[in-house]
């Protein structure tokens, strides 16, 4: 794509009159100035959406300004140039009636000739501005979401009973956009544990289903949630059970399918000239029993500070960082060990191989919110690489693999997921 200053030069005409960006405002400020000033928005809003990647965005931008453009000259008698102007704005996506349609334009007197003086000469009539109607963000989503993270659960084990966030990149999706995802995820854990004067043992599958959607508000500003499900399946012939100081804290029992968590969050942007942050916040809201052991019955709120910097259209890097706050009881443990505030670290990057294929690779980790609780109290944290492939402008999927880095982060994990944007 050329740069902002190259496409304002064309769309003023200064690749055919030679003259100054500054002068060329200049001219078009004393003929129609509320065009003028139409297009230098139009310019402003196309030089912002192309630093944020939206390149399609930036596109319908211009393609209005060079048919704001096309009208100018055409009132002022240049139909070349005005068809010049319109041409451009067919190239970007614009949909509208070229000026001349329907109309005569105005003649011009030559320099050397004076006006005739028995008959008022025609003056430039405001137009109406032409808006191309938005036809849908998918584009400018896949633009904006091809070097986001890869969403997993965080960690394997007792992670799994708090409202952790997925990874999540500071860049948002187009104005009135959704995105709808849907995943599912399977990971182990292996975890023992006799210090506590009885047998620990947590030797189990998790797999989870999970659709998430979110609205794009605003360009800076998204809303959504996320209903979350799964199963705490045994592996081996020992059941799932849990001891501290003599006492089995956590009771065997039969565990089953179960509705999690209803999760509300909210994200909001800003762009720095460093990098693009912002703040993520998620209420997660309990829906299972103890006995199905997939999620506790706090109310946990998470408040991330999100940073995501874009080195060039090929190479990002983000990092997240932030405290989950447990309130209330976790009705988990017997006589009552609760969840403590606990904190989030993730860092990764995604490199694009191509215009559909994305690698991922990242790190996530957390303190214990279980620290209370013998042989909990370990930092967890886990290793994942995956990719992302886009399978058209609005559809596209991913998936990876990880392991955790100790016993008590869990073995290994696999995930898929499906984006939709409308």
């Amino acid at each position: 794509m050329v740069s902002l200053l190259a496409m304002a030069a064309l769309l003023m005409g200064g690749d055919e009159r030679g003259d100054s960006i500054d002068e060329l405002r200049a001219a078009i400020a004393s003929d129609t100035q509320d065009k003028a000033g139409r297009i230098r928005e139009l310019l402003d809003k196309a030089e912002a959406e192309s630093k944020k990647g939206n390149g399609a965005a930036a596109e319908r931008y211009l393609a209005e300004a060079y048919s704001l453009r096309a009208e100018m000259l055409y009132d002022q008698g240049d139909k070349t140039g005005a068809e010049r102007a319109f041409g451009e704005a067919r190239a970007r996506g614009w949909t509208g009636a070229p000026p001349w349609q329907g109309k005569t334009p105005a003649v011009q007197p030559k320099p050397t000739e004076k006006p005739p003086q028995d008959r008022p000469q025609p003056q430039p009539q405001p137009q109406p501005v032409k808006r191309k109607p938005r036809t849908g963000g998918q584009p400018d989503y896949w633009a904006a979401s091809q070097m986001s993270p890869l969403k997993t659960s965080n960690n394997g084990g007792f992670n799994s009973l708090m409202g952790l966030p997925p990874f999540e990149e500071a860049i948002g999706i187009p104005e009135e956009t959704w995105d709808a995802r849907l995943w599912i995820e399977i990971q182990t854990t292996d975890w023992s544990d006799d210090s506590s004067g009885g047998p620990s043992n947590y030797k189990a599958d998790m797999h989870e289903e999970s659709f998430e959607f979110n609205y794009g508000l605003t360009n800076q500003w998204v809303l959504g949630g996320r209903l979350t499900m799964g199963e705490l399946l045994q592996t081996g012939s020992d059941p799932i059970r849990v001891f501290q100081n003599g006492a089995q804290i956590v009771p065997t029992a039969d565990r089953g399918f179960a509705f999690s968590e209803l999760v509300l969050r909210s994200k909001y942007l800003f762009e720095t000239k460093f990098a693009n942050l912002g703040i993520l916040g998620e209420i997660k809201v309990p829906l299972a029993n103890d006995k199905a052991f997939v999620t506790s019955k706090t109310i946990d709120i998470a408040l991330i500070f999100l940073l995501t910097k874009r080195f060039s259209e090929k190479f990002a890097l983000h990092l997240n960082l932030g405290p989950v706050i447990p309130i209330g009881s976790a009705d988990l443990f017997e006589p009552g060990e609760d969840a403590n505030v606990c904190f989030m670290l993730q860092t990764g990057m995604a490199y694009k191989f191509s215009e559909r294929l994305v690698a991922l690779l990242q790190f996530q980790g957390n303190t214990s919110p279980w620290s209370s609780v013998d042989g909990l109290g370990d930092f967890t944290a886990r290793v994942t690489a995956g990719g992302r492939f886009k399978l058209n402008d609005a559809l596209w999927i991913q998936g990876g693999s990880g392991f955790g880095i100790n016993e008590l982060s869990g073995g290994l994990m696999f995930t898929g997921s499906i984006d939709l944007a409308f």
